[in-house]
């Protein structure tokens, strides 16, 4: 249902048993959404099921929400995705991905997973200490090359062994 919001509406919104929506008829593509618990909350959308949630009533006043939904859909108009939904790069090294992600999950998921994270860390031993947003295919392709036509050449199916593991793990974080 649509209707313009204001300070009053917003405060006497009582919960029911199903969380519900109020559009704001001033600013399309805002939302006050009242959960059965009784919190409520400010998501704004941009595109087709494309949504997120700005804040909390307790954060957040009307005005600061239209304020943040406007800027979110014009950062979409100019860019094609808001700021407040792009993911934000891990900072994180590839060791620290190795021993807290990558081998719980390749020991519980991975037949053989035992051997993928010890494969990473001694054909890669250079990157264990980069940081993840600065691995990249050129690095992978550079080290791809060299592997097959430098001086302890192997062919290119070992190299693809040895080397998939660890592309993977870098391009999936």
């Amino acid at each position: 249902m649509s209707s313009a919001l204001n300070k009053r509406i917003v405060l006497t919104a009582e919960p029911k048993d199903r969380p519900y929506e109020l559009r704001d008829a001033q600013f399309r593509g805002l939302f006050l959404r009242v959960q059965s618990s009784g919190r409520k909350a400010w998501p704004v959308t941009w595109a087709h099921g494309k949504r997120r949630t700005l804040g909390s009533v307790d954060h957040l006043t009307l005005d600061q929400a239209r304020d943040q939904a406007r800027q979110a859909v014009a950062e979409y108009v100019q860019s094609g995705l808001p700021a407040l939904a792009q993911s934000k790069p891990t900072s994180c090294t590839l060791e620290a991905l190795l021993n807290d992600h990558f081998e719980p999950w390749a020991i519980a998921e991975l037949k053989g997973g035992r051997q993928y994270p010890g494969r990473i860390r001694s054909v890669c031993p250079w990157l264990l200490r980069r940081q993840i947003i600065e691995i990249d295919v050129p690095t992978m392709e550079c080290w791809w090359r060299g592997r097959i036509t430098g001086p302890d050449a192997v062919t290119k199916a070992t190299a693809a062994r040895l080397c998939l593991p660890a592309v993977c793990l870098v391009s999936c974080s």
